[in-house]
């Protein structure tokens, strides 16, 4: 079942690929992003492309949780090229709490085979470990308070939101907050 802006999350507690437990909904936003299986070619390009830019979602006071449908095994290796919290949930469980749906037609798209062959030609790894290539992305902003800000889930495999997407977000909420305080 999808989730929709408004509803509220119930407290969860996470444990991160570093053995850590972080609480979500956070001190601050949450940005959730639900990528496919550790190594998979398409979401490699649309993953670094967000990894260059993490610092800026931080520097915005997000805290970014990105999740993985794949072993904690086959995310050790990628371990320091992740620079955000990291949750594997090979066996789904997330995914379907947040509705996130699954189509083999989704690696399919124009897109997401762009997207795929972008990490072919730059030579970053893929397909390492062994995992469903059915998922679908989505990404998701949490208030502190465990309201969705804002949902996206994916039509396709490399459907995205771009760091811009994320930020203008942030600054929406910001802004929709400031003018609620004034009145």
């Amino acid at each position: 079942m999808r989730l929709s802006v408004g509803t509220h999350i119930d407290p969860l507690k996470l444990s991160t690929l570093v053995h850590d437990t972080v609480s979500m909904p956070g001190p601050s936003i949450s940005y959730l992003r639900f990528q496919r299986f550790a190594g998979c070619p398409i979401c490699n390009t649309t993953l670094r492309q967000f990894s260059l830019r993490v610092g800026e979602v931080k520097a915005a006071g997000v805290q970014p949780i990105v999740f993985f449908h794949s072993e904690v095994e086959t995310l050790d290796s990628y371990r320091k090229e992740l620079p955000f919290i990291v949750v594997a949930d090979p066996q789904r469980v997330y995914y379907k709490r947040f509705g996130v749906e699954r189509s083999l037609l989704g690696a399919m798209h124009p897109m997401a085979m762009a997207a795929a062959m972008k990490t072919v030609f730059g030579g970053w790894a893929f397909f390492k470990g062994n995992a469903a290539v059915d998922g679908l992305p989505a990404d998701f902003l949490i208030s502190a308070e465990g309201t969705v800000l804002a949902a996206k889930y994916g039509s396709h495999a490399a459907d995205h939101w771009s760091t811009d997407e994320v930020l203008s977000l942030v600054r929406s909420q910001a802004n929709a907050a400031n003018k609620s305080a004034r009145a």
